[in-house]
Protein backbone atom coordinates (compact mmCIF):
# COMPACT_ATOMS: atom_id res chain seq x y z
CA UNK A 1 0.00 0.00 0.00
CA UNK A 2 2.75 2.40 1.01
CA UNK A 3 4.79 1.34 -1.99
CA UNK A 4 1.86 2.10 -4.28
CA UNK A 5 1.40 5.56 -2.75
CA UNK A 6 5.11 6.29 -3.14
CA UNK A 7 4.98 5.23 -6.80
CA UNK A 8 1.98 7.49 -7.44
CA UNK A 9 3.69 10.42 -5.73
CA UNK A 10 6.85 9.80 -7.72
CA UNK A 11 4.84 9.67 -10.95
CA UNK A 12 3.10 12.94 -10.08
CA UNK A 13 6.43 14.60 -9.32
CA UNK A 14 7.89 13.46 -12.64
CA UNK A 15 4.79 14.72 -14.45
CA UNK A 16 5.11 18.17 -12.85
CA UNK A 17 8.83 18.29 -13.59
CA UNK A 18 8.16 17.33 -17.20
CA UNK A 19 5.54 20.08 -17.57
CA UNK A 20 7.83 22.61 -15.91
CA UNK A 21 10.71 21.60 -18.19
CA UNK A 22 8.50 21.90 -21.27
CA UNK A 23 7.38 25.35 -20.14
CA UNK A 24 10.97 26.47 -19.60
CA UNK A 25 11.98 25.13 -23.01
CA UNK A 26 9.07 26.94 -24.63
CA UNK A 27 10.00 30.20 -22.90
CA UNK A 28 13.64 29.81 -23.90
CA UNK A 29 12.65 29.07 -27.50
CA UNK A 30 10.43 32.15 -27.63
CA UNK A 31 13.19 34.30 -26.11
CA UNK A 32 15.70 32.92 -28.59
CA UNK A 33 13.24 33.48 -31.43
CA UNK A 34 12.69 37.06 -30.31
CA UNK A 35 16.45 37.69 -30.25
CA UNK A 36 16.87 36.13 -33.69
CA UNK A 37 14.10 38.28 -35.16
CA UNK A 38 15.58 41.37 -33.54
CA UNK A 39 18.93 40.53 -35.11
CA UNK A 40 17.30 39.98 -38.52
CA UNK A 41 15.61 43.39 -38.31
CA UNK A 42 18.92 45.09 -37.50
CA UNK A 43 20.58 43.33 -40.42
CA UNK A 44 17.73 44.25 -42.75
CA UNK A 45 18.18 47.93 -41.92
CA UNK A 46 21.89 48.39 -42.63
CA UNK A 47 22.89 45.41 -44.77
CA UNK A 48 23.93 45.49 -48.42
CA UNK A 49 21.56 44.36 -51.16
CA UNK A 50 23.23 40.96 -51.54
CA UNK A 51 23.06 40.31 -47.78
CA UNK A 52 19.37 41.22 -47.77
CA UNK A 53 18.70 38.74 -50.58
CA UNK A 54 20.51 35.98 -48.67
CA UNK A 55 18.55 36.94 -45.54
CA UNK A 56 15.23 36.54 -47.36
CA UNK A 57 16.28 33.16 -48.78
CA UNK A 58 17.31 31.95 -45.31
CA UNK A 59 14.06 33.13 -43.72
CA UNK A 60 11.93 31.34 -46.31
CA UNK A 61 13.95 28.13 -45.78
CA UNK A 62 13.37 28.49 -42.04
CA UNK A 63 9.67 29.15 -42.59
CA UNK A 64 9.29 26.02 -44.71
CA UNK A 65 11.01 23.89 -42.07
CA UNK A 66 8.94 25.32 -39.21
CA UNK A 67 5.72 24.90 -41.19
CA UNK A 68 6.48 21.24 -41.92
CA UNK A 69 7.08 20.68 -38.22
CA UNK A 70 3.86 22.60 -37.41
CA UNK A 71 5.89 24.86 -35.14
CA UNK A 72 3.95 27.90 -33.93
CA UNK A 73 7.08 30.03 -34.44
CA UNK A 74 6.38 29.76 -38.20
CA UNK A 75 3.71 32.45 -37.79
CA UNK A 76 6.32 34.88 -36.41
CA UNK A 77 8.73 34.24 -39.31
CA UNK A 78 5.86 34.63 -41.78
CA UNK A 79 4.97 38.04 -40.32
CA UNK A 80 8.62 39.10 -40.40
CA UNK A 81 8.75 38.34 -44.14
CA UNK A 82 5.58 40.39 -44.64
CA UNK A 83 7.23 43.24 -42.74
CA UNK A 84 10.26 43.03 -45.05
CA UNK A 85 8.03 42.99 -48.14
CA UNK A 86 6.40 46.26 -47.05
CA UNK A 87 9.67 47.78 -45.82
CA UNK A 88 11.54 47.02 -49.07
CA UNK A 89 8.66 47.45 -51.49
CA UNK A 90 10.35 50.37 -53.26
CA UNK A 91 13.39 48.24 -54.12
CA UNK A 92 12.26 46.29 -57.17
CA UNK A 93 14.90 43.55 -56.95
CA UNK A 94 14.13 42.76 -53.30
CA UNK A 95 10.39 42.97 -53.88
CA UNK A 96 10.56 40.55 -56.81
CA UNK A 97 12.70 38.14 -54.77
CA UNK A 98 10.21 38.19 -51.89
CA UNK A 99 7.20 37.79 -54.19
CA UNK A 100 8.83 34.87 -56.03
CA UNK A 101 9.43 33.08 -52.73
CA UNK A 102 5.88 33.75 -51.57
CA UNK A 103 4.64 32.28 -54.86
CA UNK A 104 6.62 29.10 -54.17
CA UNK A 105 5.01 29.01 -50.75
CA UNK A 106 1.56 29.30 -52.35
CA UNK A 107 2.29 26.36 -54.62
CA UNK A 108 2.85 24.11 -51.63
CA UNK A 109 -0.36 25.33 -49.93
CA UNK A 110 1.48 26.25 -46.74
CA UNK A 111 0.69 29.95 -46.46
CA UNK A 112 -0.31 31.05 -42.98
CA UNK A 113 -3.20 33.52 -42.67
CA UNK A 114 -3.30 34.81 -46.23
CA UNK A 115 -5.05 38.05 -45.20
CA UNK A 116 -2.04 38.94 -43.03
CA UNK A 117 -0.04 39.21 -46.26
CA UNK A 118 -2.64 40.72 -48.61
CA UNK A 119 -3.86 43.62 -46.48
CA UNK A 120 -0.50 45.35 -45.76
CA UNK A 121 0.63 44.65 -49.33
CA UNK A 122 -2.46 46.33 -50.80
CA UNK A 123 -2.07 49.25 -48.40
CA UNK A 124 1.49 50.00 -49.50
CA UNK A 125 0.58 49.62 -53.19
CA UNK A 126 -2.44 51.94 -52.84
CA UNK A 127 -0.31 54.54 -51.07
CA UNK A 128 2.41 54.40 -53.73
CA UNK A 129 -0.07 54.61 -56.62
CA UNK A 130 -0.53 58.27 -55.66
CA UNK A 131 3.08 59.02 -56.57
CA UNK A 132 3.96 60.82 -59.80
CA UNK A 133 6.01 57.88 -61.05
CA UNK A 134 3.36 55.31 -60.14
CA UNK A 135 3.07 54.07 -63.74
CA UNK A 136 6.61 52.73 -63.41
CA UNK A 137 6.12 51.52 -59.85
CA UNK A 138 4.66 48.05 -60.53
CA UNK A 139 5.77 45.52 -63.10
CA UNK A 140 4.37 42.32 -64.56
CA UNK A 141 5.84 40.35 -61.66
CA UNK A 142 3.53 42.21 -59.28
CA UNK A 143 0.52 41.38 -61.44
CA UNK A 144 1.54 37.73 -61.66
CA UNK A 145 1.59 37.69 -57.88
CA UNK A 146 -1.89 39.26 -57.74
CA UNK A 147 -3.14 36.67 -60.22
CA UNK A 148 -1.82 33.90 -57.96
CA UNK A 149 -3.61 35.49 -55.00
CA UNK A 150 -6.84 35.74 -56.99
CA UNK A 151 -6.70 31.99 -57.61
CA UNK A 152 -6.33 31.02 -53.95
CA UNK A 153 -9.42 29.35 -52.52
CA UNK A 154 -8.62 30.71 -49.06
CA UNK A 155 -8.63 34.33 -50.20
CA UNK A 156 -11.06 36.28 -47.99
CA UNK A 157 -13.62 38.79 -49.24
CA UNK A 158 -11.85 41.84 -47.70
CA UNK A 159 -8.60 40.77 -49.36
CA UNK A 160 -10.35 40.21 -52.71
CA UNK A 161 -11.97 43.66 -52.51
CA UNK A 162 -8.62 45.30 -51.76
CA UNK A 163 -6.97 43.65 -54.78
CA UNK A 164 -9.97 44.34 -57.05
CA UNK A 165 -9.89 48.04 -56.14
CA UNK A 166 -6.22 48.27 -57.14
CA UNK A 167 -6.92 46.46 -60.40
CA UNK A 168 -9.75 48.87 -61.14
CA UNK A 169 -7.28 51.76 -60.84
CA UNK A 170 -5.23 50.31 -63.69
CA UNK A 171 -8.37 49.59 -65.71
CA UNK A 172 -9.56 53.19 -65.39
CA UNK A 173 -6.15 54.53 -66.34
CA UNK A 174 -6.36 52.59 -69.62
CA UNK A 175 -2.69 51.73 -69.26
CA UNK A 176 -1.89 49.58 -72.33
CA UNK A 177 0.85 47.69 -70.47
CA UNK A 178 -1.32 46.48 -67.61
CA UNK A 179 -4.99 47.02 -68.39
CA UNK A 180 -5.52 43.58 -69.92
CA UNK A 181 -4.00 41.63 -67.02
CA UNK A 182 -5.71 43.95 -64.50
CA UNK A 183 -9.10 43.15 -66.06
CA UNK A 184 -8.33 39.42 -65.99
CA UNK A 185 -7.52 39.57 -62.25
CA UNK A 186 -10.52 41.82 -61.57
CA UNK A 187 -13.04 39.48 -63.20
CA UNK A 188 -11.50 36.46 -61.50
CA UNK A 189 -12.06 38.13 -58.13
CA UNK A 190 -15.62 39.14 -59.03
CA UNK A 191 -16.40 35.55 -60.02
CA UNK A 192 -15.25 34.36 -56.58
CA UNK A 193 -17.76 36.59 -54.76
CA UNK A 194 -20.58 37.22 -57.27
CA UNK A 195 -23.23 37.86 -54.60
CA UNK A 196 -21.34 40.45 -52.56
CA UNK A 197 -22.76 43.99 -52.79
CA UNK A 198 -19.38 45.73 -52.66
CA UNK A 199 -17.99 43.51 -55.40
CA UNK A 200 -21.10 44.16 -57.50
CA UNK A 201 -20.60 47.89 -57.01
CA UNK A 202 -17.04 47.65 -58.31
CA UNK A 203 -18.32 45.71 -61.32
CA UNK A 204 -21.05 48.30 -61.90
CA UNK A 205 -18.49 51.11 -61.81
CA UNK A 206 -16.36 49.26 -64.36
CA UNK A 207 -19.38 48.71 -66.62
CA UNK A 208 -20.25 52.43 -66.42
CA UNK A 209 -16.69 53.32 -67.36
CA UNK A 210 -16.80 50.99 -70.37
CA UNK A 211 -20.16 52.41 -71.51
CA UNK A 212 -18.76 55.94 -71.26
CA UNK A 213 -15.79 54.94 -73.41
CA UNK A 214 -18.08 53.40 -76.04
CA UNK A 215 -20.23 56.53 -76.07
CA UNK A 216 -17.17 58.74 -76.65
CA UNK A 217 -15.96 56.53 -79.52
CA UNK A 218 -19.48 56.44 -81.02
CA UNK A 219 -19.77 60.23 -80.91
CA UNK A 220 -16.41 60.63 -82.60
CA UNK A 221 -17.53 58.34 -85.42
CA UNK A 222 -20.79 60.22 -85.94
CA UNK A 223 -19.35 63.74 -85.74
CA UNK A 224 -18.63 65.11 -89.27
CA UNK A 225 -15.06 66.17 -89.89
CA UNK A 226 -14.54 69.82 -90.83
CA UNK A 227 -11.16 70.91 -92.06
CA UNK A 228 -11.75 74.56 -91.14
CA UNK A 229 -12.46 73.51 -87.54
CA UNK A 230 -8.77 72.76 -87.16
CA UNK A 231 -7.97 76.45 -87.74
CA UNK A 232 -8.18 78.91 -84.89
CA UNK A 233 -10.10 82.18 -85.41
CA UNK A 234 -6.79 83.99 -85.54
CA UNK A 235 -5.31 81.71 -88.19
CA UNK A 236 -8.49 81.79 -90.30
CA UNK A 237 -8.09 85.54 -90.75
CA UNK A 238 -4.59 85.33 -92.21
CA UNK A 239 -5.93 85.05 -95.75
CA UNK A 240 -8.45 87.84 -95.26
CA UNK A 241 -6.73 90.73 -97.04
CA UNK A 242 -9.36 93.23 -95.86
CA UNK A 243 -8.14 92.85 -92.30
CA UNK A 244 -4.45 92.50 -93.05
CA UNK A 245 -2.39 95.60 -92.15
CA UNK A 246 1.09 96.46 -93.43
Amino acid sequence: MLQHELEQEDFGLKERLSQHSALLNDQRRKLLGSKVLSLFKKISTNASLSVKIHLVTALFALLEKLTLEMDEFAETVFRLLIYLLVEWHDTKLLRNHLLANFLDLFNTEKVLQLHALVEPLCQIITMNLEREDSRKYLNMGDFSFMWALANKNRLSLPSALAIATIMQTFMVRRDPAFRGVAEKIFFKLVSKFPNDDQMRLLLQNHASECISELAIVDNLKKKPFKADSLMSPRSSNVDNTDNFEM
